[in-house]
C-alpha cells in the first residue's frame, strides 16, 4: 500500500532518532509531540518539505485526521475515570510543557487574516 507524500515525510520526520529533541513519538508510537516547532520549521521541514511554515503542516495534520493530544487526553480521561482515581498516587509534576497544536492553529488562523 503506497502511503500519501505527506503522510511518508510526516512519519520519517519523526522516526529519525537524529529529531528527536524536536520532534517524537510518544506512547509507544501511538502519538507524537512538536517538542520544538520553531527548530522543526526551520531546520527539518527544508529537507522534506517546500515550505517551512509550521501553520501548514498543522493544516496537513488535519487533513489526515490527526488529534491534538490535548482531545485525546479528554477522550480517555471520560474511559478511564476510575482507573484514574487508583493512580493519582503516581502523579509527578511534569517539567515538559505540552505544546497545544489547537492553540498553534488559531494563533495560524489569526496570522492569516
Amino acid at each position: 500500500m503506497v502511503r500519501p507524500n505527506f503522510v511518508s515525510k510526516t512519519y520519517d520526520i519523526v522516526d529519525d532518532p537524529k529529531t528527536d529533541h524536536i520532534i517524537s513519538w510518544i506512547n509507544n508510537g501511538d502519538a507524537f509531540v512538536v517538542w520544538k516547532p520553531v527548530e522543526l520549521a526551520k531546520h527539518v521541514f527544508p529537507k522534506y518539505f517546500t515550505h517551512t511554515n509550521f501553520c501548514s503542516f498543522i493544516r496537513q495534520l488535519n487533513e489526515y485526521i490527526w488529534k491534538d493530544a490535548s482531545k485525546i487526553v479528554k477522550e480517555k480521561e471520560a474511559q478511564n475515570q476510575k482507573l484514574r482515581e487508583q493512580l493519582l498516587h503516581m502523579v509527578q509534576e511534569n517539567s515538559i510543557i505540552e505544546y497545544n497544536l489547537s492553540e498553534e492553529l488559531e494563533r495560524c488562523k489569526k496570522a492569516l487574516d
